[in-house]
């Protein structure tokens, strides 16, 4: 498999161009996600999770095996990504998403 780097772009839900990471609102935290799709089956999902002083609080990293189109793909990685989110116990999170046809599809 060749290797690949992920290069985050943190944009804000609905927003077409890249922002700075900002701090969310206090007793927030801000989830930055960025999916990436090697092959036809094989994505890539990189979380970091942070409150609102910009402390890091979780993060994740894994590679799963997804079928179907690329914007199907990155809803079933989102999917796992909220899924992480409660799992740590972070219920009141603000997404920032690589995907902009997702985060489109997600404001």
């Amino acid at each position: 498999m060749k290797s690949e780097h992920f290069q985050p772009v943190n944009t804000k839900i609905g927003s077409p161009l890249p922002q700075h990471w900002e701090c969310p609102q206090e007793g927030f935290y801000k989830v930055n996600v960025v999916i990436k799709s090697f092959n036809d089956e094989l994505v890539g999902i990189r979380v970091l999770i942070r409150d609102w002083n910009g402390k890091v609080s979780a993060a994740l990293s894994e590679m799963r095996s997804v079928m179907g189109d690329g914007l199907w793909r990155s809803a079933l990685a989102m999917r796992r990504v909220l899924n992480f989110c409660l799992e740590v116990g972070y219920h009141s999170i603000y997404v920032e998403c690589s995907n902009l046809s997702l985060s489109s599809l997600l404001k």
